[in-house]
């Protein structure tokens, strides 16, 4: 496995564990149940659901996985073909 895929998969394995504990401890995750304002093709969608990233308890952990997603809304930002379009103030 190259260092890439090496590095994605522990951003994966990270972001999951600490879903999981969220869960565990009863905390409210922003994008839970509403997975499609996270993924929308529209901007505006995916700049409102950012927002709720702010109040998100895996936000940091979540970032680690910005650089190998290729849409939506994720830790904050907004992401469009693999790149980030906007940082999203909350």
């Amino acid at each position: 496995m190259n260092a890439r895929r090496a590095a994605e998969a522990a951003a994966w394995h990270d972001l999951d564990q600490a879903l999981l504990a969220a869960d565990e401890r009863g905390q409210q995750i922003p994008c839970r149940g509403h997975w499609a304002s996270f993924t929308a093709d529209d901007t505006e969608t995916c700049r409102r659901a950012a927002r709720a990233c702010a109040t998100c308890p895996v936000l940091d952990t979540c970032a680690g996985v910005v650089p190998f997603v290729w849409h939506g809304a994720w830790a904050g930002r907004v992401i469009s073909f693999g790149k980030v379009q906007k940082e999203v103030d909350s």
